[in-house]
């Protein structure tokens, strides 16, 4: 089985010691003109686990010190060599994109967090009725605390909406998706230039201290994993992920 850790332009195997996957050797399988760094290895070596991720993400992340990578998802494999192939060839015109895409960047990524605190309290400040009171009052009482949160959440979306825009301004590309209640998650990713991360940090920090109702963490730079694009196959048996 062929164990995919990214794709390339790549004219030199990455200097990863103790190799891939179950220490199994790198291998730098040529397809014209691109590149895919790659093993061979029983399919039981490739346990979901966290020694195995963090070997996948250090071959990739040691990739990328020495060319363009568009990182393959964790687990991706082929049986052979000439399925891997025949995905490469019908995948080149928008794989060569891809590389052009991300070349000379990374990925920045930023988590939005906004915690719904009104299940506890009333924030209007308005006393609960006390436990004589009537059915009436305690659902007027309820929804007070209703709309004060949904009041809060919207503020929030607003804002995340906002630190996007800000974001993207600093950035090639942007995605940014929402993740369920009762806590508000934003999570973002932007492409970013290697001569442009300082400014982008920064940027995620001014927003920060601009909004201390939002919890904005600022992650990376990682592989351009949101700005890989999809491949096209043929039968969803051309390729398996662990």
């Amino acid at each position: 089985m062929i164990y995919v850790f990214a794709i390339s332009d790549l004219d030199a195997l990455p200097e990863v010691a103790d190799g891939g996957i179950g220490g199994a050797p790198l291998i730098l399988h040529s397809n014209f003109d691109l590149a895919v760094v790659c093993s061979e290895l029983d399919r039981s070596l490739v346990q979901t686990d966290a020694e195995n991720i963090l070997k996948h993400e250090r071959v990739i992340e040691t990739c990328m010190e020495i060319g363009t990578v568009l990182p393959a998802r964790f687990g991706t494999c082929f049986a052979n060599i000439d399925r891997l192939d025949a995905v490469l060839d019908q995948n080149a015109q928008r794989l060569h994109e891809g590389l052009a895409r991300v070349r000379g960047c990374v990925e920045m990524g930023v988590r939005v967090l906004w915690t719904d605190s009104s299940d506890r309290s009333d924030p209007t400040g308005t006393p609960a009725p006390a436990p004589a009171s009537t059915g009436t009052a305690f659902m007027l009482h309820r929804a007070r605390i209703e709309r004060a949160r949904v009041d809060a959440k919207s503020r929030a979306e607003r804002a995340a909406k906002m630190l996007h825009a800000g974001l993207s301004q600093e950035s090639l590309d942007g995605q940014l998706r929402a993740v369920s209640a009762p806590m508000l998650h934003l999570s973002g990713a932007y492409l970013v230039r290697r001569d442009r991360i300082t400014r982008f940090q920064q940027r995620v920090r001014d927003l920060a201290a601009a909004h201390a109702e939002l919890h904005i963490l600022g992650t990376g730079p990682w592989p351009p994993y949101h700005f890989t694009p999809a491949l096209k196959l043929q039968n969803s048996a051309e390729v398996c992920h662990a």
